[in-house]
Formats: C-alpha cells, sequence, structure tokens
C-alpha cells in the first residue's frame, strides 16, 4: 500500500518542478565544467562543482544545485509520513567584492495518516505541504588563513498546505545565521558547520504557535573516490515552553556520480526528545548541478 501511495505522488512532484524551476534566475553563477580543476588556495573561489572539494553541501558554499529529495518520518503519534521535495538553490554574486546572494525554494508533497479536521478517520492522504523560502547574503571569505565563510538571511514559511495534517498552515519567519571552518587537514572540501535560526509562527497568537530556537552544527568530510559523509543535530529549544528540547543525531553518506550528480542520504534519531518532534527520520536525495 505504501508503493502505491508514493506513486501516487509522482505527478503533483514534477508539476511542482516545472513550477519552481520557472523561478529560478537568470542570473546565476556561471556554469561549472568537467574540466574545472580543484585548487588548494585556501582564498580560491568555491563557487564552481568540484573547486576546493565544494559538492553543494555547505549552506554558505551555496551551488546552483536542483534536488529530488524523498522523505520517510516515523511520526511521534504512531504515524507515518512520506515527503517528497523539489529544491532548487540558485546563488548569484553581487559585484566583484566578493559577496553573494543566493536564494532557495523547497517544495513538498506529503503523504500520510494523520488525523486532522480535514482528515478525522487518519486514512492515507496526499497533498501539498507548506512552501519554504530562503534568501542568504554570503560575505567574502575572511581570514583565519582564508577558511572562515558566513552569512545570513531569512526563511519564510508559506502556508500553501491543501490540508490541515500537510502541515501547520501559518506563515513563519526564520532569521538566520550561518558559518563554516575548512579543514583541509582532513581532506579538501572538509569542514565545521554552525547555522543558527529562531523560527517563529507569525499573526497566529494561540498556544499553538511555534518558537524555536534551532541550532545546526555539522561536520563533513570528503572521502577518497569521492565519497563523503556527515554527523551533525538539528537541534530545537522550545521558547514558548521553558527551552525544553529536541535533540536528533544526524548521520549522512553521499557520493558524487559523474559530473553533474551527488547522490546522499541521511538518518535522523532522537537522543533528547523533551520537545518531541518525530521517532525517526530518512531522507534520500539526488542532487543535479546546473
Amino acid at each position: 500500500m505504501l508503493s502505491r501511495q508514493s506513486l501516487h505522488t509522482a505527478v503533483p512532484f514534477f508539476l511542482a518542478l516545472i513550477a519552481i524551476a520557472s523561478l529560478t534566475s537568470a542570473q546565476t553563477l556561471p556554469s561549472h565544467s568537467p574540466d574545472t580543476q580543484p585548487t588548494t588556495q585556501g582564498n580560491a573561489t568555491d563557487d564552481e562543482l568540484g573547486q576546493n572539494g565544494n559538492l553543494g553541501e555547505d549552506t554558505v558554499k551555496p551551488l546552483k544545485r536542483l534536488d529530488f529529495r524523498f522523505r520517510y518520518q516515523d511520526e511521534k503519534n504512531g504515524n507515518h509520513s512520506f515527503t517528497n521535495i523539489v529544491r532548487v538553490d540558485a546563488p548569484f554574486r553581487l559585484g566583484e567584492a566578493g559577496w553573494k546572494v543566493t536564494g532557495r525554494v523547497d517544495a513538498p508533497v506529503v503523504t500520510n495518516d494523520r488525523v486532522s479536521d480535514d482528515n478525522p478517520d487518519g486514512k492515507w492522504r496526499t497533498g501539498f505541504g507548506d512552501m519554504l523560502v530562503q534568501v542568504l547574503a554570503i560575505g567574502p571569505r575572511r581570514g583565519f588563513l582564508g577558511r572562515f565563510d558566513f552569512g545570513g538571511g531569512l526563511r519564510v514559511i508559506i502556508p500553501t498546505a491543501t490540508q490541515d495534517q500537510f502541515a501547520r498552515n501559518e506563515w513563519q519567519l526564520g532569521p538566520t545565521v550561518a558559518a563554516s571552518w575548512t579543514i583541509p587537514e582532513i581532506s579538501e572540501g572538509t569542514f565545521l558547520g554552525l547555522l543558527i535560526r529562531n523560527q517563529f509562527t507569525v499573526g497566529d497568537e494561540d498556544s499553538g504557535s511555534v518558537n524555536d530556537l534551532v541550532v545546526e552544527p555539522t561536520l563533513h568530510i570528503n572521502l577518497p573516490g569521492e565519497w563523503f559523509c556527515s554527523i551533525g543535530s538539528e537541534t530545537k529549544f522550545n521558547l514558548n515552553d521553558s527551552l525544553k528540547a529536541f535533540i536528533p543525531l544526524e548521520f549522512g553518506v553521499g557520493k558524487k556520480l559523474g559530473p553533474s550528480v551527488v547522490v546522499s542520504g541521511v538518518l535522523k534519531l532522537p537522543v533528547v526528545d523533551d520537545y518531541r518532534q518525530y521517532d525517526g527520520q530518512l531522507e534520500l536525495r539526488i542532487g543535479i548541478f546546473y
């Protein structure tokens, strides 16, 4: 039955792809070339695929990338959720000073059996979730041996869910700052990253409103043969409820396939769930660089 539900999402999934791709700016970073050779100079640009080991996994070193993401979530109330996400990342430069702006759009199609006002019997249904739009300004690489990158901006959650069980269906804002430190002593492209965001509901003052402090440390390691692995945590603290915490451990592994494709898988398991979000999450990703 689950496989039929997943197939049922295919048509809206690819319609969402067409819609989001049409929003991608024409003024993006220069396309990568398969002949581009990596460099080990600390102050070199990471704008191109493979440059300094960049595979588009670092928030503050974005690449032009189109992702198809397939997520399974074991939910806190015993339900299950399957989400297909089309994600577009589109960075471009601002003049010659080294600043960049990157835009991101996520369009989710959700299949789940949650009980809601729109689905009181808890039947399996499919529909559109809340869209995510994010814009970050990323500064030029700074000192510290030319290894430090930083940026900041805003994430917006747009209430586009077609039924209550697919998302919260409310406006949310998320001021965001992010930074990373490259560690070439381990391998080219290895980095330690940190992202901090305050995600909160706007225009809704009821007791169920979101007000989360999100802290995301990540260690990403590039391995031989164009493999990579990562460990991190998307930790959430509930600012509306005495800083109750949800701390999952996140394990990822992936590989670059050919000149323009990367595939990866990410497993998230909670270790502290005072602010319970889910019991487990598995996400498969296919990234296409353009």
